[in-house]
């Protein structure tokens, strides 16, 4: 059946390529300014791609791109794409209902690069804390209705453990990496935001949450991170124990992938609409398929690849709202067939000229019959 799928699939991609002449590379643009902000997640990603993009721009299209990259967190990655003073944002959660209602929410396209988890953290001097429940990770950072933390001091915990105060240090409450731990440490056990006992809010950036637990200052916190940002060093991960698994599973990019370690989540970046190929949006489009297309950034800082050919099939319920067309499943099949299909043909019709950075596979601002091969080799390997 998978046979028939793919070989159905392939032939209906080859004659929609031979059907649709390519045209010719665009040379309209020289220069410009492509600014970036939001996820402190993906801004290492960002950072560590930005020469090489560059070069690529000015090697491929003959452009002089000023890439400008700054971080602030997913909530400003939001707020600043849909308020149009950025020209692509980054986040590590999807937008909220409030984010899609805004004025611009309606345009508002999101691009998925690449996958993280978290870490439950502490300093590599805390010896007397290793393996934890989902439930003991949730009651680390809550207090009861009363406002008395649920475990005051360390000893509370774990028996034998320094008689000192145990802090926490949390990320801003818009953040992604936030959603992520809210998401499987909070809300599975009944508790919000609203339950979490005395704590730092680091709002900035994850690697202000890495500075302060490998500081003297914090030797007796505990924190959450994205999983990428362990590879500094400095910090132990917390085993979480999986239920199915009877036992506790280190945080590792192989446990992630294999689903032995639940924390989960995509990186995205953003744009308003989709970008045109015949405008300066191109540059936008390219900096998203240069970098989801090259695996070595995403590896570089922790993180793990996507799919290639993964573009769409998630149901609605993964982006909250509405039901967005650009949000991959972890499989590729017919769905995402007929996701690069539509994608194929807006790239050819005059009206609206979208080049879409997911079928994009070779960041060169056209989509062609290049395209169009890498996508079957994508899906023939997925099931291969």
């Amino acid at each position: 059946m998978k046979t028939t799928i793919i070989a159905i699939s392939a032939f209906l991609i080859a004659m929609l390529a031979l059907m649709v002449p390519m045209p010719p590379a665009n040379a309209l643009l020289t220069s410009g300014v492509l600014k970036t902000a939001g996820s402190s997640t993906v801004l290492p990603v960002s950072q560590d791609a930005e020469i090489d993009y560059e070069n690529w721009m000015l090697s491929t299209q003959g452009m002089t791109i000023d890439a400008q990259i700054a971080g602030g967190g997913s909530g400003a990655g939001f707020s600043q794409i849909l308020g149009g003073t950025i020209d692509v944002g980054a986040s590590s959660r999807p937008p909220t209902t409030a984010e899609w209602n805004n004025t611009n929410g309606a345009n508002l396209r999101i691009w998925a690069i690449g996958i993280d988890s978290i870490a439950i953290i502490v300093p590599v001097s805390n010896n007397w804390i290793h393996n934890v429940t989902g439930q003991q990770v949730s009651d680390l950072f809550s207090k009861y209705a009363n406002g008395t933390a649920v475990y005051t001091y360390w000893d509370d915990f774990a028996p034998g453990a320094p008689h000192q105060v145990i802090n926490r240090a949390v990320r801003d409450l818009t953040s992604g990496t936030h959603e992520c731990f809210r998401n499987n440490f909070l809300t599975p056990f009944g508790r919000t935001d609203a339950n979490l006992a005395n704590n730092i809010e680091q709002k900035t950036n994850n690697i202000d949450v890495y500075n302060l637990l490998t500081s003297p200052a914090g030797q007796y916190y505990i924190a959450y991170i994205g999983l990428g940002f362990l590879h500094l060093g400095g910090l132990n991960g917390l085993w979480i124990y999986n239920t199915a698994k009877g036992d506790y599973i280190e945080p590792t990019k192989a446990h992630v992938i294999d689903g032995s370690y639940p924390p989960w989540r995509w990186l995205w970046y953003m744009t308003i609409g989709v970008p045109r190929a015949d405008t300066e949006d191109k540059a936008k489009s390219i900096w998203i398929s240069f970098i989801k297309m090259n695996a070595t950034y995403m590896d570089r800082e922790g993180y793990i690849e996507m799919q290639r050919g993964d573009f769409a099939g998630a149901p609605s319920g993964d982006v909250q709202a509405p039901l967005h067309p650009s949000v991959p499943d972890g499989k590729i099949n017919s769905a995402d067939t007929f996701y690069f299909i539509d994608a194929f043909i807006a790239y050819f019709d005059t009206a609206r000229k979208e080049l879409n950075p997911y079928i994009d596979f070779n960041a060169d601002g056209q989509i062609g019959s290049a395209d169009v091969f890498a996508y079957l080799d994508a899906y023939a390997a997925f099931y291969s």
